[in-house]
């Protein structure tokens, strides 16, 4: 199978499309088609370095506000086939942002520099020694390997008829009249910020109290909801609340926005693509078209999350504890280095537990909207939903249902560790995705063995891949959440974020599938201190085993929780110890369960010339080429 070809075209409709972005109610300005990490594969000249973009199937030429939110809209799409039609249909556009909002809103950056919110430009001096700059014209730039990947699996939709993938439609920098994003889980330390409570309604604004945050106190459920990612414990009590409304109305009381705040162009839609998106309606190896405007979609706008207990996953953002202090401290870096302590450590299994409890099953949301915010965006197909919609009501998969859409999955996995040593390091039940399809099975050919596995309606695609790794013609795409004072920092410790006092940590293939897992098992296991109910579980579940199963570390324990129902690991110290301690869960060899193995079949049994996803034959892009000339 031959790969598919890479390179860059000139923008002939930019104008155009940008002025219509503009008008379609997304709030985005100054748009731009460069972006600083075409540097690593083409040679950009002054000349032409804005007025190029990723060569794709589709290109969107304009855009038109939807009703729904500004992150859905209708685009004109253009094919690179110059005699194809154009064809109208939802698209997605998902705004990423440049800088780190809750340092932004806390006065990590330098705040009266001319240039903060200023777009990275080809001339700008890229290591002028601000934090801001360096880190908008980082080819890592969590929003550039985000994109990237998007635009790669894409590639591999209509190049490899590979359904997973989802369809790229052009990518983009602008300022942002208002982003918005979720700081419920820094409501405390905000509270307590100087910077924030000066600067609010000023550079950024917060949604009004509502007067049901925080109505849900205790209760004697089994066990607390796990927020994983998080690097500080915010126990948001409702007495501590209560004998605190003084200084939480600081943070959330309703003001006139003030005249002299910063109204250039910015702020940006975080809704983590937890949203939706929609998409190819038909999927055919020789012509896949994107589906019109006028088809049905369910628009995941509009539906709850009704998300397992522990699917959070809020970023560890917040580098000190005190955001009053004049310096950021790397707070991951002291997340007990010493790991091996804590692989030997199984004195606390039986401890008796300690009372613990949980919040609603929803996450909670809570938005602040910032001015002006440099953003990405990326605009791409619409998805009708996220796995973690089907995971209550009317909607919840059958036991059939759950092994065929983790299939799907796991084959994904497959495929993207196979073509770019992919590993998303963040996959969980809203990073998963849908869409709808009248195809009753999907085929693949992969290890020499054929499979069929029903669809029941629903073709998965992997979505966000801001804390993604992987290669891609020689050269690794690692996110700036690995450097140090990132989201994610010391998870891994590998190029090009190597600290060479410590041993090196390559990303672990196993990591995604036992992520995913912690967002699955408290929806399989109600009470993992009842060991006759657990085990009356996984009896009757496969998929259940299965879930567990990809939880246990190299000593066989639970990841995830003690015996006791504890957590074992505190907050981001749980992404740790699963790159450090589980390698149980590769995807490749998940075909040996029975449970996937039972979708094996000989190529005699498969009916008619369906399309089938040879994965064997797929190419690997990990190796270098030489760098393209952009004219």
């Amino acid at each position: 199978m031959p790969p598919f070809e890479f390179t860059y075209c000139k923008r002939k409709h930019q104008p155009k499309l940008f002025e219509t972005l503009e008008q379609a109610k997304t709030g985005l300005r100054n748009l731009q088609n460069y972006i600083p990490m075409y540097h690593r594969f083409f040679l950009l000249s002054e000349s032409n370095h804005n007025s190029i973009g990723l060569n794709h199937r589709y290109t969107a030429e304009s855009v038109t506000a939807s009703d729904t939110s500004k992150h859905v809209v209708v685009a004109t799409l253009k094919s690179e086939s110059e005699d194809a039609a154009v064809s109208k249909m939802p698209a997605f556009i998902k705004y990423s942002p440049l800088l780190d909002p809750i340092k932004y809103m806390s006065g990590k950056y330098d705040t009266q520099s001319q240039d903060l919110l200023k777009l990275p430009m080809h001339d700008d001096a890229r290591d002028d020694g601000s934090v801001h700059q360096k880190k908008m014209h980082d080819v890592n730039n969590s929003s550039y390997v985000d994109a990237f990947f998007t635009y790669l699996t894409s590639q591999t939709l209509h190049a490899h008829g590979f359904v997973h993938g989802i369809d790229f439609y052009g990518s983009y920098l602008a300022n942002q009249d208002e982003f918005t994003v979720n700081v419920y889980d820094e409501l405390e330390y905000f509270s307590t910020c100087d910077f924030f409570l000066k600067n609010k309604n000023k550079l950024f604004r917060v949604d009004e109290l509502s007067s049901s945050l925080f109505n849900s106190a205790q209760s004697t459920h089994t066990k607390a909801n796990l927020k994983l990612g998080d690097t500080e414990n915010l126990d948001l009590d409702l007495e501590d609340l209560n004998s605190n409304d003084a200084t939480f109305s600081q943070v959330f009381e309703e003001t006139v926005r003030n005249e002299s705040h910063v109204t250039m162009d910015a702020l940006n839609s975080l809704d983590a693509l937890d949203s939706s998106m929609v998409v190819l309606d038909e999927m055919d190896a020789q012509s896949i078209k994107p589906r019109s405007a006028d088809s049905n979609s369910t628009n995941s706008d509009d539906s709850d999350s009704c998300s397992s207990r522990s699917s959070a996953s809020s970023p560890a953002r917040i580098e000190d504890a005190d955001c009053n202090s004049e310096h950021d401290v790397d707070q991951n870096d002291d997340i007990d280095d010493d790991d091996d302590d804590d692989i030997d450590d199984d004195a606390d299994d039986d401890d008796c537990c300690s009372g613990s409890s949980h919040y609603d099953d929803d996450d909670e949301v809570h938005n602040a909207h910032i001015f002006n915010f440099p953003v990405h965006a990326i605009v791409m197909e619409k998805c009708d939903n996220t796995l973690d919609s089907l995971m209550c009501g009317k909607n919840e998969l059958t036991e059939s249902e759950w092994a065929a859409t983790l299939f799907q999955v796991i084959m994904a996995l497959i495929a993207y560790q196979h073509m770019f040593a992919f590993t998303h390091n963040d996959l969980h039940t809203n990073n998963i995705m849908f869409v709808q399809t009248d195809k009753k099975f999907l085929h693949y050919f992969y290890n020499g063995v054929y499979y069929r596995v029903p669809t029941h309606g629903r073709i998965m695609k992997i979505i966000d891949f801001g804390r993604a790794i992987y290669k891609y013609r020689g050269q690794t795409l690692c996110s700036d959440s690995f450097d140090r004072g990132g989201d994610a920092a010391t998870q891994y410790n590998c190029d090009p974020y190597l600290n060479p006092k410590k041993p090196r940590l390559d990303p672990n293939s196993s990591f995604d599938l036992c992520r995913l897992a912690c967002s699955l098992f408290d929806y399989f296991v109600e009470d993992i201190r009842d060991e006759a109910e657990c085990a009356a579980t996984l009896k009757e579940s496969r998929v259940a085993s299965v879930v567990v199963e990809w939880l246990k570390d190299d000593k066989g324990r639970n990841v995830l929780y003690k015996k006791n129902g504890d957590e074992r690991y505190p907050e981001f110290k749980l992404y740790k110890m699963i790159a450090r301690t589980v390698h149980g869960a590769v995807p490749h060899e998940q075909l040996q369960r029975p449970m996937f193995a039972h979708y094996a079949i000989q190529r005699k049994h498969i009916n008619g010339k369906p399309h089938i996803m040879n994965i064997d034959a797929l190419p690997s892009y990990t190796q270098a080429q030489a760098q393209t000339q952009s004219k």
